[in-house]
Order: C-alpha cells, then structure tokens, then sequence
C-alpha cells in the first residue's frame, strides 16, 4: 500500500530491493507528485507490454483481500469462469 500512496513525511534513503542502491531525498509535496507520475508512466508501460503480447494485466494492493480479486473482480471481467 505505501507504494501507492507513500507517507512522505520527513527525509528519506530509499533501497531498491533488487539493485540494492541507495537514493536520499528531501521530504516535500513535489516529490510524491513526481514519484506518482514516475509510477503510472511504468503501470501503463508494463500494461502496453502485456497487451501487445496479448496478455492482461490488473494490479493488486497487496492489502486488498486476494480471493475477492481472483474469484470476483477476474469473473466479471470474463478473465476466468
């Protein structure tokens, strides 16, 4: 969920999990504006990527209730019966 909406509230180091390199930044408005426009343009990216290989993609906040998203929200999308 913090990914989503982070709660920036004072000065940061974030970690990329993965990389494990390091960014510092100061806490303010304009930063969490940035970061969600940085997070939509790679949320539309990764879904131009699976629909031009006709997949589907559908993204998930990992504190929704899982079943409700495979067993309701995939049905009445068609994705699954």
């Amino acid at each position: 969920p913090t990914e989503i909406e982070p709660d920036v509230t004072s000065d940061l180091r974030l970690i990329d999990s993965e990389t494990g390199e390091t960014l510092d930044i100061s806490s303010g408005g304009d930063i969490v504006l940035l970061y969600e426009e940085y997070r939509l343009r790679f949320q539309r990216h990764l879904e131009a990527m699976c629909q031009s290989r006709s997949g589907r993609m559908m993204t998930l906040n990992a504190g929704d209730d899982l079943g409700h998203h495979l067993f309701d929200v995939l049905r009445r999308r068609g994705w699954i019966r």
